[in-house]
């Protein structure tokens, strides 16, 4: 009997495939497919957008963390340069302001430096007032809103133009009135004027700092500010990062002129700073009216400043405007008098 295997037996025993229970699967109904085409269209779209979102999210984070660092770096170089209070060391070792406060926060402001202009401080016990308002005649010019154009969740959608501004009754506020040439008279006063951003224009939007003296910068908002002051020629006077709200940092101003303020991050940010040989400088207020106290008695020039309002271009994506207007007039003041003189712009 032959052992050999025969293939045909293995195939005869071998059990029989089941047959398929399963159903066959039916086509999508047309209605049911366009839903699944529309998900995937929008899951396409979508994807990027967050994507974009989350890349932009992301640099901002980065542009506010640098910021952050070059405010620090400055507080601490600014640190090491002030004389440190007595009892304490100075240089590296010696007290540094908190990270992202500012060197304010932590130290006494700049002692005054010498004025450079000659104005000499004495006594005035019979000083007068000078006063008046400024107003406009004849038509107004077109003064649009700027629109803004990034960060409106913290500065809005526009913001109001910012070389003029004429009030009920055709009253002007954010002009400089000072006496020209005195030499000699009241001192400054003790605490820095401040510029401070608010929903990201500056307020005052027009400020006057003594010549030697620190003009304080603070932001009010929550979001990133880079403050860049120039002197006349754009030489730049400071260039500060304020990344966090409430920080506020002094600079001493060391040339006379009428200094501008801008925003490195916000374009339309744009304020004016006179930097002052005297005290003698008033700003008219939102009323158009201002007023200078502690003259000595005598008789002065008087001028009225205020910056041109005509739109003549753009630079670096922000309007710039015509020349400043400048007004003379006169008054004598007696002691412990009041002398009116009122000035009016128009085009």
């Amino acid at each position: 009997m032959s052992d050999a295997h025969d293939p045909s037996e293995s195939q005869a025993h071998a059990p029989a495939a089941e047959p398929s229970t399963a159903e066959p699967r039916a086509p999508l109904p047309p209605p049911l497919l366009l839903a699944t085409a529309g998900t995937v269209a929008i899951a396409l779209v979508a994807i990027p957008l967050v994507y974009c979102s989350h890349v932009n999210g992301i640099r901002d984070e980065h542009a506010a963390q640098a910021a952050r660092r070059r405010a620090d770096r400055e507080a601490r170089l600014e640190a090491r340069a002030t004389k440190a209070a007595p009892g304490q060391p100075s240089g590296p070792s010696g007290p540094r302001p908190a990270p992202g406060e500012g060197p304010t926060k932590q130290q006494p402001a700049q002692q005054p430096a010498a004025n450079p202009s000659g104005y000499t401080v004495v006594a005035v016990a019979d000083g007068g007032t000078i006063s008046g308002t400024i107003r406009w005649s004849g038509a107004r010019p077109a003064l649009a809103p700027l629109p803004i154009t990034r960060n409106q969740d913290m500065c809005g959608t526009e913001v109001p133009f910012p070389a003029l501004r004429i009030g009920e009754g055709d009253v002007v506020p954010d002009t400089v009135v000072f006496i020209e040439g005195i030499r000699s008279g009241k001192d400054f006063p003790p605490e820095p004027p401040m510029m401070d951003q608010q929903r990201c224009v500056y307020h005052p939007i027009v400020q006057v700092v003594g010549l030697g003296r620190e003009l304080a910068l603070r932001n009010s908002d929550g979001g990133l500010h880079n403050v860049h002051g120039y002197y006349a020629g754009d030489e730049t006077w400071f260039n500060l990062a304020q990344p966090i709200r409430g920080m506020t940092t002094r600079r001493r101003a060391d040339r006379e002129g009428v200094a501008r303020i801008v925003c490195d991050v916000h374009p339309w940010m744009v304020g004016w700073a006179h930097v002052a040989p005297h005290p003698y400088y008033a700003v008219s207020g939102d009323d158009g009216t201002y007023r200078i106290e502690g003259v000595p008695p005598g008789t002065y020039t008087i001028k009225a400043w205020h910056t041109g309002w005509r739109v003549t271009g753009t630079a670096a994506g922000r309007p710039t405007f015509s020349d400043p207007v400048v007004q003379t007039g006169s008054a004598t003041v007696a002691a412990s008098g009041t002398a009116t003189v009122d000035f009016t712009f128009s085009e």
